[in-house]
């Protein structure tokens, strides 16, 4: 849930759409770890080898939820865990449900009669599909990264090319010396990440005008 929002914003908003990504590019796009893009790649990709985790995202049947009931709640009476079933499924006996939010939900509730009442309440895992996307809130964006006090920085800055800074300093070239000490020519800039002609040769005649002034 919380990827959703990345991957939707770059145009993925149903698994049709990025069904066809690789673990490696599932990754990169949703910014997630190693172990979550492999769990999402094999979802969407149906790994035969993973039936245990395919199997937590199939809509259970009728018979199926009333087992879950009864695996929760060993003590519930036959008819307690129809009711629940009932209210979890349509007239064909299908839930809107997973296999997963359902266990969930019952491993949350602490007694099997706020797990029979509690469904489609606010803050409950098993919002119907209205309710949830009304409560879909976007994560808060993390706070900008703080601009850096190298001097290298303030120059780019000034010449409007603060975005290659960080590729200076990570080659420790950070002040006025040591960019005047560098060998720094079109190969050299474009090596640091200066790919576009006319900001390379921006550069270069920057260098020049701090020589002249040194």
């Amino acid at each position: 849930e919380s990827y959703a929002f990345s991957l939707e914003d770059q145009g993925f908003t149903h698994w049709a759409e990025w069904k066809h990504l690789s673990k490696d590019e599932i990754k990169e796009k949703g910014g997630m770890s190693d172990m979550e893009a492999t769990l999402c790649h094999s979802v969407l990709t149906g790994n035969a080898e993973r039936p245990d985790l395919l199997r937590k995202f199939l809509h259970p049947e009728f018979e199926d939820i009333s087992e879950l009931f009864c695996l929760r709640f060993p003590d519930a009476q036959a008819r307690e865990a129809r009711d629940f079933a009932i209210r979890l499924t349509d007239e064909l006996g299908t839930a809107d449900f997973s296999f997963f939010q359902i266990q969930q939900y019952l491993k949350e509730a602490p007694t099997l009669r706020q797990a029979r009442d509690g469904i489609h309440k606010h803050g409950s895992r098993l919002l119907r599909l209205v309710d949830a996307e009304a409560a879909r809130q976007r994560p808060p964006q993390p706070p900008p990264p703080e601009e850096s006090k190298e001097w290298v920085h303030g120059w780019l800055k000034e010449l409007g090319l603060e975005e290659h800074s960080q590729c200076f300093i990570e080659q420790a070239l950070t002040s006025e010396e040591d960019v005047l000490e560098a060998p720094l020519d079109h190969e050299a800039l474009a090596k640091l990440g200066v790919q576009k002609l006319g900001q390379r040769c921006k550069i270069l005649k920057a260098v020049c005008a701090l020589k002249a002034n040194a």
